[in-house]
Order: C-alpha cells, then sequence, then structure tokens
C-alpha cells in the first residue's frame, strides 16, 4: 500500500486537516530545496517528485 493510499483511507475516516498540513509543509521543503539546489539531476529529481506530491495533494484536497 502506497503513502497516497494510506493517507486517502485515513481522509475517508476524517484525518483530513493533519494529512494536508504534513504534505503542505513537505512540499513547500521541496521548493526550497529545489531553489537552493545546483545539480541539474537531482533538481529533476526534485521537480518530478514535486509534480507528483501536487497531484496527490490536489486528489486528496478534494476529499476534504
Amino acid at each position: 500500500m502506497t503513502r497516497f493510499e494510506k493517507d486517502y483511507h485515513e481522509m475517508l475516516k476524517g484525518a483530513g486537516l493533519y494529512i494536508l498540513q504534513g504534505r503542505r509543509a513537505e512540499i513547500q521543503k521541496l521548493k526550497k530545496e529545489q531553489r537552493a539546489c545546483r545539480n541539474r539531476f537531482r533538481f529533476q529529481c526534485i521537480r518530478q517528485e514535486l509534480s507528483r506530491l501536487e497531484r496527490e495533494y490536489e486528489a486528496l484536497e478534494e476529499l476534504y
């Protein structure tokens, strides 16, 4: 079971606010790390992860 699936089930149970806050904090942390990154490969990895997390965040936010 992936982290998204676990969070999805928790959202259905009613723990939505805490999950969304944690995910938003993680997205902000990665954006800050991306701005400071000088390694092109690492920059691309962070960008891919950010896009995945933002898609998941939007899907979870629709449940809330």
